[in-house]
């Protein structure tokens, strides 16, 4: 039985679901049984489940973020041959007075909007929260856009009886 100790980390990342940790973060690898040799085929069911989700996660988010990594290592247009310039793209772009600026408006955009969006709705909150007479009315005529797409959509699809 091997045995070391995690000095780092309260909880230990290795020997895949094997292995017990005490309170002196001792980890001790457990033998081998038939119970843990069959966990893949114990758990198929739960890998089916999010079999489509994975696919779905690598099909429209890791593979065209793959795709335009590979394609900014290339110039050429969209449907035309593309030759490899290797990071010549990044060196323009870098060099690009353009670049410097839009990414200052960028960070005083974020730095002024979304606290005083934050601060604002906070305020609006409070000061409706002290209304006790109208407290429904104000939240129901805040929580109706918010309702008004769904039921849309409901009455569309019940008109076309598309369901």
């Amino acid at each position: 039985m091997s045995l070391f100790y995690n000095a780092y980390f309260p909880v230990s990342f290795g020997l895949a679901g094997r292995c017990t940790c005490n309170q002196l973060n001792r980890v001790e690898e457990m033998p081998r049984s038939k119970k843990n040799r069959g966990a893949l085929v114990k758990n198929r069911n739960a890998y089916l489940l999010i079999a489509s989700n994975i696919f779905f996660l690598v099909l429209f988010l890791i593979a065209p973020f793959v795709w335009v990594l590979v394609l900014s290592f290339q110039k050429g247009s969209i449907l035309g041959p593309k030759t490899f310039v290797g990071l010549t793209n990044y060196l323009d772009l870098f060099r690009n007075k353009l670049l410097l600026k839009s990414i200052l408006n960028t960070l005083k955009y974020t730095v002024t909007v979304i606290p005083s969006v934050f601060v604002v709705g906070i305020i609006v909150a409070l000061l409706l929260n002290r209304i006790k007479k109208l407290r429904n009315f104000f939240r129901t005529m805040l929580f109706i856009p918010l309702l008004s797409s769904i039921v849309v959509a409901a009455i569309i699809w019940k008109e076309k009886k598309l369901y």
